[in-house]
């Protein structure tokens, strides 16, 4: 029998690590086990929601801005220039020309480490290659006001 469901790792002197669930959705869930018996779990962390806030925030904010046409010609670029692709296609043209197209990495499944390490590649290049001009800190502000989130609070949430 498998069961899905979100919990917490947690830890109190009296009892030690356990885990508990995350809302009356999963508890009934885990209720289905019996008490004391040996489970298999297969533990993930969750998605750091707002870092992946901020950053699909700071792509909007460079879009409206005219850096690039579209969010998701944005987001490809940059998964490009920081070396998160999972495939890279050529093609010969009726006219002899190459074709090239690039199939970024899939955000789907990655958890804090995941997105901090494409941050840390990705907002050199955006400040480097595409807004030599702007001062970051006028940028992450105005991100910040955006998404009502600060940076820092999404970098410490996938630490």
């Amino acid at each position: 029998m498998t069961i899905e469901l979100i919990g917490c790792r947690l830890w109190t002197p009296k009892s030690g690590h356990f885990i508990h669930p995350a809302s009356a959705f999963d508890e009934e869930k885990l209720a289905t086990v019996r008490e004391g018996a040996a489970v298999h779990l297969t533990i993930g962390t969750a998605p750091p929601a707002k870092l992946r806030q901020f950053y699909w925030g700071l792509i909007t904010r460079l879009v409206q801005g005219g850096v690039w046409t579209h969010r998701d010609a944005a987001h490809l670029d940059l998964m490009v220039k920081a070396g998160r692709v999972e495939k890279m296609v050529i093609k010969h043209t009726a006219d002899g020309d190459l074709s090239v197209r690039f199939e970024p990495t899939s955000t789907a499944g990655w958890c804090g480490p995941e997105w901090r390490a494409y941050l840390d590649d990705a907002l050199p290049i955006i400040t480097r290659e595409f807004i030599p001009k702007v001062r970051w800190p006028s940028v992450r502000q105005d991100v910040e006001r955006y998404v009502g989130i600060r940076l820092a609070e999404a970098l410490q949430e996938a630490a």
